[in-house]
């Protein structure tokens, strides 16, 4: 998208993303088809957490471009839904014809997974949970189109500090209360922070914001913190992360916007294909015989990345585009 080209510090994030959730998923395929040497890099999941909060920053980075709920709404889905479908036809035959090769063959649901709606049963691809709570964001923010400006803005963070609260104070037996009224959802409202350090901040609220998050994490070190807190365990260190790189800004659009932009570009198409491509890839791997773990891992990277950048090319782009064209002219009539 181009007003992301304009920002290639957020485009590095999207790929830096992307790369670590993919190197959380290669390393376990090696181990289950591998050697098994490597263990496990936990330390990759952080890039969820990124995710959600770059999609926190461009919500207000592009605050102005929407005029209506419908029309933001439409632009996002437009954005998401369209590649995310077509990937998913391919997991559904595969899940129809050979039920045990998705998810391990544990209970799984078509139609959760085709409308992102959260149940007990798993989603085919083991990704598109994060989707559902980016459209619960979107939601979110389409309500509050009412108002004007920074009561937009405020809107949202009531809106989604009270769901959070009632998640808090009540147990849900439903998946989708439970996601509607998750802690995570906090995580959106630390790309708020993310843009105001870009946008509004200057040079010594900058550097107080990042002492301060840099303490945070370190504090971290030494407390324990439950896991349905994630907002804290890896939300921190991922805003943290965010700032350090957003504030590196012109040196990235000087010297590293090529990868920047190519890794920013690829990361959606490359964290919906991925799950796939290493399980053929690992397949096909384990069935050569290879067995060294790092020649087994380096393959499953440049797979998946060619992967990511071949939907990217061929269906996410030229996908989208017509799309985007199409409901303009519709606009326009």
């Amino acid at each position: 998208m181009n007003y992301m080209n304009k920002v290639h510090s957020i485009q590095l994030l999207r790929g830096v993303a992307s790369l670590l959730v993919l190197i959380v998923h290669a390393f376990y395929k090696e181990e289950v088809y591998g050697e098994g040497q490597l263990g496990r890099f936990l330390y990759g999941n952080i890039g969820v957490d990124i995710f959600f909060i770059i999609s926190g920053f461009v919500m207000l980075y592009t605050l102005n471009s929407n005029k209506s709920a419908s029309q933001f709404l439409i632009k996002r889905a437009i954005r998401i839904l369209p590649v995310y479908w077509a990937t998913l036809s391919i997991v559904i035959v595969v899940y129809l014809l050979f039920p045990s090769m998705v998810n391990g063959g544990r209970e799984s649901s078509v139609v959760g997974s085709i409308f992102l709606i959260p149940m007990d049963a798993l989603f085919l691809n083991q990704n598109a949970w994060t989707l559902t709570f980016e459209f619960i964001f979107y939601f979110v923010f389409a309500t509050v189109f009412i108002f004007n400006g920074q009561f937009r803005v405020w809107g949202v963070v009531v809106i989604l500090i009270a769901l959070v609260i009632i998640g808090q104070i009540y147990t849900f037996d439903l998946a989708l209360l439970r996601a509607l009224t998750s802690s995570l959802l906090i995580e959106f409202l630390y790309g708020f922070v993310l843009y105001a350090f870009f946008m509004k901040f200057n040079d010594a609220q900058k550097i107080a914001l990042i002492l301060i998050l840099f303490l945070a994490v370190f504090l971290l070190q030494f407390v324990e913190v439950p896991s349905e807190y994630r907002m804290i365990s890896l939300g921190i260190p991922a805003l943290f992360i965010c700032t350090i790189v957003v504030y590196l800004e012109k040196y990235i659009a000087r010297f590293f916007w090529r990868i920047s932009d190519f890794f920013g570009d690829i990361s959606y198409s490359l964290y919906l294909v991925h799950p796939m491509t290493l399980f053929a890839s690992a397949v096909v791997l384990s069935y050569l015989g290879i067995s060294d773990p790092f020649i087994f891992l380096l393959a499953l990277l440049i797979t998946s990345i060619f992967a990511g950048w071949f939907t990217f090319t061929y269906i996410e782009q030229p996908l989208t585009k017509k799309l985007q064209i199409t409901y303009s002219e519709y606009r326009k009539r």
